[in-house]
């Protein structure tokens, strides 16, 4: 159930050091967007969460992260893309899906999750950080055959100094891409309108 899309690897170890300063130092040019579908009508007004995050072990010993006062600072810039009813894509189903493009300022463990569960619009597919809402959308969307977790890394530009900027992107695929498409949005996301 792990996110789908882009995946850095440093050929050089010079890369690596810069890609490691880049992601340690938020506004330092580094921009990392991604695609999530959330349970329910995520607010347009809802632009952007700034709440710190702490990494915490539970009792079975799973990691996970939480909003907390005494995390570390974490911000995530949000554009609500669309919002579709429940019912056109699971007979019978009740609520709402919004497609989200998410935009990393810092880059905390399980950011755009955390957030997005804090803000009370869990991750389809996201087993981690859940709700009683977002696990009853979950179980009527796996039975249609949407049964990983709805996150994508769309896009990341790197700045390289002097040097032209690098950036790559990668389209949804899969299960992604055919829930994009049920939502009717695959001319947002394929027009790179966003």
């Amino acid at each position: 159930s792990d996110l789908s899309g882009l995946l850095v690897v440093a050929k050089r170890r010079s890369f690596l050091r810069h890609f490691h300063q880049l992601l340690r130092e938020p506004g330092a040019g580094m921009v990392k967007r991604y695609l999530a579908v959330v349970v329910g009508d995520w607010p347009a007004d809802l632009t952007e969460i700034r709440a710190p995050i702490e990494k915490n072990t539970v009792q079975s010993g799973e990691r996970r992260s939480r909003v907390h006062a005494a995390g570390k600072p974490a911000e995530t810039r949000f554009r609500k893309l669309t919002t579709v009813s429940m019912d056109q894509l699971v007979d019978g189903g009740e609520g709402q899906l919004t497609l989200l493009q998410a935009e990393l300022v810092t880059g905390r463990t399980h950011q755009v999750r955390v957030h997005c569960h804090w803000a009370g619009y869990p991750i389809v597919g996201d087993d981690k950080y859940q709700s009683d809402v977002g696990a009853e959308a979950n179980a009527r969307l796996r039975g249609t055959g949407y049964r990983r977790l709805m996150l994508h890394a769309q896009s990341l530009t790197i700045p390289m100094g002097e040097e032209p900027a690098i950036s790559v992107s990668a389209a949804p695929a899969g299960a992604m891409a055919a829930l994009i498409g049920a939502m009717g949005a695959d001319d947002i996301v394929s027009g790179q309108g966003i």
